[in-house]
């Protein structure tokens, strides 16, 4: 029966090779189980890390996805409505044209399900299709499903800042409609109402790193390693080794330095960082990989680790016993950086905050044996039933999708 049902993978929004890496054993699992498979991805860039694992048996197309800079972004969201507003619902027309375009789509392919990962517009395109959907993703990507949205883990906005961003959840649910009449679709009555799908989302975590706090009847799925990734290669010598995955950030350069300083051993995975602006620093402890490497093989060899608080690899590495240092870039990632440090698996600085106290933060984790201790505890913690998150989540989404396609 699933040969003829037709699964449509969204990537919306966002960046990065973690929603396509994460996808990868549901893809295949999904093919295996005779399902016509259909990816949209963001950046068709990454569609390499998939092409090789499922052997041409999936159509691959470019998503309808918005990529001009929003004019009047909010910094420091605090709802995930912020985060629509961020990205393409401060205005009526992006919305309307990518509605049309997610419509178009599903009509042309068929879709029976969507599976979304941070793609909201495709999610809203479905819901007013009456096309069953799961989202799948961090707490950050699948909210709780609230009127008004619910405060993100941590934040304490001032009354004014809290009745703003009330007023823009309204503004985006408006908006919504705006777009939903235009291609005549079902609306919405709140953003909340969006989130009540007839199948719930499947959160891709766990409690301590979820972006919000309090979920009532929540399943958390964990995270598992990706498989058949390049072996970590460092340099020779002495001297702790470091794992960095990495965007480009103001401190970078002064964090490499201090790290050659300290006689460390980097083992750098940029990702749009230009080789020749790391070739300039010189560095004599410093290797590069242009590819994903294995983060089981990588936890086993490195002392400590830093990326921008992006949650793959933080969660991978966590689950190996190994601190983070962070330095995020944006909210999902900050609210990442500020749990790891709150529970002492590490510590973080804002990519784009002064960076008086790097050496001192950095040093936290680097020197500071209770980060290391605190993170071998957390693995710890979950090394039993880690080893059947992966399998858990691929038979409980073919459960839902053959109960919502059936």
């Amino acid at each position: 029966m699933t040969k003829n049902v037709t699964v449509l993978y969204a990537w919306e929004c966002g960046e990065g090779s973690g929603h396509v890496v994460r996808a990868l054993p549901l893809l295949k699992h999904l093919v295996a189980k005779g399902f016509k498979v259909i990816v949209a991805l963001r950046d068709v860039s990454r569609s390499h890390l998939l092409m090789d694992a499922v052997d041409g048996k999936i159509e691959i197309m470019q998503a309808p996805a918005k990529f001009s800079r929003t004019q009047d972004p909010i910094r420091g969201a605090i709802r995930y409505s912020d985060t629509l507003h961020n990205s393409g619902y401060s205005n009526i027309e992006e919305p309307k044209i990518l509605v049309a375009l997610w419509k178009e789509i599903l009509i042309r392919t068929q879709t029976d399900i969507l599976i979304a990962d941070f793609a909201p517009t495709a999610t809203l395109t479905a819901f007013g299709m009456g096309i069953p959907y799961i989202g799948i993703g961090t707490g950050y990507l699948c909210p709780p499903a609230t009127a008004p949205l619910p405060l993100l883990r941590g934040c304490r906005p001032s009354p004014s800042q809290s009745e703003e961003s009330l007023a823009r959840e309204k503004s985006v649910c408006e908006l919504m409609n705006a777009a939903l009449r235009h291609s005549s679709l079902h609306s919405i009555e709140s953003v909340g109402q969006l989130l009540v799908s007839n199948i719930s989302p499947m959160l891709l975590t766990l409690p301590e790193l979820d972006h919000y706090s309090g979920r009532m009847d929540a399943k958390y799925f964990g995270y598992w390693h990706s498989h058949g990734m390049e072996s970590p290669q460092w340099s020779g010598g002495e001297g702790k080794k470091v794992y960095c995955y990495l965007k480009p950030f103001r401190a970078l350069g002064s964090l490499l330095r201090l790290l050659d300083h300290w006689g460390m051993k980097v083992l750098l995975v940029p990702d749009g960082i230009p080789t020749a602006e790391l070739q300039r620093l010189n560095l004599r402890g410093l290797t590069l990989s242009r590819k994903p490497v294995s983060m089981s093989s990588v936890a086993a060899q490195c002392d400590f680790a830093i990326t921008n608080g992006n949650h793959g690899s933080t969660i991978s590495l966590l689950l190996c016993g190994v601190p983070l240092f962070c330095c995020p870039l944006h909210t999902e990632q900050k609210v990442t950086a500020m749990n790891i440090a709150k529970q002492n698996l590490g510590s973080f600085i804002e990519a784009w905050a002064p960076q008086d106290n790097l050496e001192a933060a950095l040093s936290e984790v680097a020197f500071n044996p209770v980060s290391k201790e605190r993170a071998l505890a957390f693995a710890a913690r979950y090394q039993s039933a880690s080893a059947d998150w992966e399998q858990s989540f691929l038979d409980d989404a073919y459960q839902r999708i053959h109960l919502a396609t059936t």
